[in-house]
């Protein structure tokens, strides 16, 4: 595999065929013990078990073949912006708790997704290898983007919920029930004996999974709010348009989302920025949001009070995990300025001593655009699907990067 930004994939694949080899050796170690057994019981016992255990190998041993060719061609890869480049090691630096190393992978299906291969491959080889060690070094993250559109700008806030999965998973999760104190579980026996139900019915089980399955999307949301401001609710609301098809999955309502997309906004301080810059959108996102689709279930009454309930500890741990958030004073010092250059066509990055961070320049991009196409929720759609103008400010991304990097700022992540 070749060196450069995402190498660490080579590392990792080393790292897991010593899992391997150790596990062959252990199988080894017993097919020696057998052989010096007497023929019977014992020894054939011994040998069918690793006969068992070297088949798994066979099939583990494809996986990660499979993981390495996805994405080797992802290493150090040049046919990419390097706007896009900066804007991924951005959000490496502001999200992630463990080192990463980032591959930006040009995918057809799986638009708009990360994921953690060091997490991926022990989640799946766990399962039929015994040997573990830990993984010490950077885990190569895969960002998948769609192959047609790689440098969507307005969109690429999307990306910040995705790789929030990760802090997700390792410690915001955790942190959340931890500030639960136990509310969670007397609402879920509240709503359980209405129905004629307790803790230990089948029913318990699945909705409390599938509650803690939508704080992980809640907390997510919220990470990718406190970072990029309204740029993360327009860019979500123009991917997924709200669906009046009333369901209960492993992600809440698109509605229920906006909802929270909304009060998040307002607990961040953004709502009189969306009012100026975006009154019809606003309008309309509340218009939506207060108008959900219904199953009329136990579950979604439990599921829907549970996550009003812990609402404001979602935002308080995601708010004291982002390294660096865009606040709205610091937007509107710039925001004119940086308005007037995108709408002329300009990549405007240097205003006064200041230069545009990475989510300023994508929030003034949406802005710029509403004022030019008109402030309404089908300018979402259009802007979104803009190849020249999202180039502009992946160009924009990228200049910002160099000043940075010329100025010697240490805090190019700002």
């Amino acid at each position: 595999m070749p060196s450069g930004r995402g190498g660490h994939l080579a590392t990792l694949t080393r790292h897991t065929l010593e899992r391997f080899y150790a596990e062959v050796g252990l199988i080894e170690s017993a097919i020696t013990q057998a052989d010096s057994l007497p023929e019977g019981d014992p020894k054939t016992r011994i040998l069918a078990n690793a006969a068992r255990k070297f088949e798994r190998l066979g099939p583990q041993l494809g996986i990660l073949h499979i993981v390495v060719s996805r994405y080797r061609q992802a290493i150090d890869r040049s046919d990419v912006p390097v706007g896009l480049q900066h804007l991924v090691g951005v959000l490496m630096a502001d999200v992630l708790i463990t080192p990463g190393d980032p591959l930006i992978n040009l995918d057809p299906d799986d638009n708009y997704s990360t994921v953690d291969l060091v997490d991926l491959l022990d989640r799946i080889l766990d399962r039929g290898l015994g040997a573990k060690s830990e993984y010490t070094k950077p885990h190569p993250i895969a960002f998948n983007v769609p192959a047609l559109d790689p440098a969507n700008a307005l969109l690429s806030p999307l990306l910040a919920h995705e790789v929030a999965h990760s802090a997700v998973n390792q410690k915001l999760l955790a942190e959340l029930r931890n500030k639960d104190s136990g509310r969670t579980e007397q609402l879920l026996l509240s709503h359980l004996q209405k129905s004629g139900l307790d803790l230990t019915s089948q029913a318990a089980i699945e909705w409390a999974e599938r509650f803690f399955g939508w704080c992980s999307e809640l907390l997510c949301d919220a990470v990718a709010l406190a970072l990029c401001g309204p740029s993360f609710a327009w860019a979500f609301a123009a991917y997924l348009p709200p669906s009046t098809v009333a369901a209960l999955n492993t992600h809440p309502p698109l509605r229920d989302r906006m909802a929270f997309h909304l009060a998040g906004l307002d607990l961040l301080g953004w709502t009189p920025l969306m009012s100026v810059h975006s009154p019809g959108v606003l309008a309309w996102m509340r218009n939506v949001s207060a108008n959900p689709a219904l199953t009329n279930s136990a579950e979604e009454a439990f599921l829907r009070e549970a996550v009003e309930q812990l609402r404001a500890e979602i935002f308080q741990v995601a708010m004291d995990h982002v390294s660096y958030r865009l606040e709205p004073g610091d937007f509107e010092r710039v925001a004119d300025e940086a308005i007037v250059g995108l709408r002329a066509g300009i990549p405007w990055v240097e205003i006064g001593d200041s230069v545009l961070s990475t989510w300023q320049l994508v929030l003034a991009g949406w802005c710029a655009s509403f004022a030019e196409r008109g402030d309404a929720e089908i300018s979402l759609v259009d802007a979104s699907n803009d190849a020249q103008y999202n180039a502009l400010l992946v160009k924009a991304l990228e200049m910002s990067s160099v000043v940075l990097a010329w100025r010697g700022d240490g805090n190019a992540t700002a």
